[in-house]
């Protein structure tokens, strides 16, 4: 895995990481994340654990299982394949666009700003391979410990199969409110707010899945714009140029 730009990563919160018993790996966090006036969160959906061809790979399975870093430095692939003008996985490539130019220094600013991890823990075997019912259980699970450890302001959430199995908030005795926004690119994003217990409160989006075949970043670009100023401007450096 490609490790060059890790030195965008902050590891401070690792500690607090290790203790969310069923995380399968660590979070990138932004090495400014900290530091920003409002912090913000991305959660993709899954790692899936394939080679070039779409099958199953048990070396990547293994190190997805193994290696706490993994998201991390598939994250710190993506800036060099950006840097290097070379072709990266269709999520994170659409990702970077909803957000920013894809420039080497507006992308470096982006990783540098945000937390992002994935929000299913287990690898997927197959690329169409749905999550279980567990997966998103464990998820909401995950979610919440993590958002008590990062307190974002904001959490803009990928795939919204991601909703499935939102009432465990309930089961920890988190709070939660849901609504639905309108239409952006033939999708109706799911709005709320969640409260967990420990008395965290975080204003969430959950949005079209960057890697679905009709996904426009144009469009979803234009529509953070319009609903999450505050988020874009912590997510794309010339955001003030753009108004």
């Amino acid at each position: 895995m490609e490790k060059d730009y890790l030195n965008l990563c902050d590891k401070s919160y690792d500690k607090e990481f290790s203790n969310v018993k069923l995380l399968g790996r660590y979070p990138w966090v932004g090495k400014n994340y900290k530091s920003r006036p409002y912090q913000v969160l991305v959660i993709g959906d899954s790692h899936y654990a394939v080679d070039n061809n779409g099958d199953f790979c048990p070396d990547a399975y293994l190190d997805f299982i193994n290696n706490y870093d993994s998201t991390r430095e598939i994250t710190s692939c993506v800036i060099k394949d950006v840097i290097n003008k070379e072709s990266t996985w269709t999520m994170y490539r659409n990702l970077i666009n909803t957000f920013t130019s894809y420039t080497p220094e507006e992308v470096k600013f982006l990783w540098s700003n945000i937390a992002f991890y994935n929000f299913i823990q287990r690898p997927m075997e197959e690329i169409h391979q749905e999550p279980s019912k567990g997966d998103n259980i464990i998820g909401w699970l995950c979610f919440n410990e993590i958002i008590n450890i990062l307190k974002p302001d904001f959490c803009l959430i990928f795939g919204k199969r991601s909703e499935n199995e939102m009432t465990t908030l309930k089961s920890l005795e988190s709070s939660y409110t849901r609504s639905e926004d309108d239409v952006c690119n033939k999708t109706s994003p799911i709005i709320g707010e969640i409260v967990t217990k420990q008395g965290i409160k975080t204003r969430f989006r959950i949005i079209q899945h960057s890697a679905y075949r009709g996904y426009s970043p144009v469009a979803w670009y234009t529509y953070l714009c319009n609903k999450e100023p505050e988020f874009m401007s912590q997510v794309d450096m010339n955001y003030k140029h753009n108004l």
